[in-house]
């Protein structure tokens, strides 16, 4: 009998502190101008900022966390620098006109594992194995994305 006095002490325990938690999210400051309170308002003076020095300074000589040891830094000072230029690579300027090549696909067979491509030539469509020679094209290598051709001593790679 005295642990049902325990929990009905406790139940009305929690309705009074939920019952204050909802009063005052609802029904208290409505009007939220009645809250407000007639303190005097501080207005900061307008401060010069041109005026303000920095006055702080960096010492990058700290530990290294891994090594324990601090950093140090050489400068080799030279009293001749020179300015090395980079080479400027040779642009290669193809003479050569490829005919109009696209690739639509790759066949695999299920029993020899071979790939067959079908790369479409000039508006012609060949399937073309590795190693194949179309219209003067060879077929190097295939990809799911893509076929790499060689067409007079030239590679290209060709995508879907």
């Amino acid at each position: 009998m005295k642990s049902k006095k325990g929990v009905y002490f406790l139940l009305v325990v929690v309705l009074a502190i939920w019952g204050s938690v909802i009063y005052k999210l609802f029904f208290q400051n409505k009007g939220g101008d009645d809250y407000v309170m007639n303190r005097p308002v501080f207005v900061p003076e307008q401060i010069d900022l041109t005026s303000l020095n920095d006055t702080f300074f960096i010492h990058p000589n700290y530990r290294d966390p891994f090594l324990g040891k601090g950093i140090e830094k050489h400068i080799k000072t030279s009293a001749s620098v020179s300015v090395i230029k980079p080479l400027e690579k040779p642009t290669v300027v193809s003479t050569l006109k490829w005919p109009a090549v696209a690739f639509h696909g790759l066949i695999r067979n299920q029993k020899s594992n071979k790939q067959i491509a079908l790369v479409q030539i000039e508006g012609h469509t060949y399937n073309m194995t590795p190693g194949d020679i179309q219209s003067g094209i060879e077929l190097k290598r295939c990809f799911k994305d893509s076929v790499q051709l060689l067409f007079n001593m030239e590679k290209r790679t060709v995508k879907k």
